[in-house]
């Protein structure tokens, strides 16, 4: 999560996210609310992890459960893949 930050004098009471978690309200007890610019990132699905263990890795498990090594052109696609997939969840 990605904030501008702008503290509060005394210690946070609370928190709220707005339904598009695009803002994030904090108020305090020295009497201040604050309106917080957020950007999180979207959870990857459980094929985006897997594509980003192998892209990391270098590696992937086969059809028969076998551990092997990615070839070059094998990871040079998935790693374009991975890279579409980040970028359209807000992740570097």
């Amino acid at each position: 999560m990605r904030l501008k930050w702008f503290p509060h004098a005394g210690t946070i009471r609370g928190t709220a996210l707005t339904r598009d978690e695009s803002r994030l309200l904090t108020w305090g007890t020295d009497g201040t609310a604050r309106l917080w610019e957020a950007s999180l990132p979207r959870p990857l699905s459980a094929n985006d992890q897997l594509l980003e263990l192998e892209v990391r890795s270098g590696l992937f498990i086969d059809e028969t459960g076998a551990l092997r090594t990615l070839r070059d052109e094998e990871w040079r696609k998935r790693s374009q893949k991975l890279e579409a997939v980040l970028k359209k969840n807000g992740r570097p």
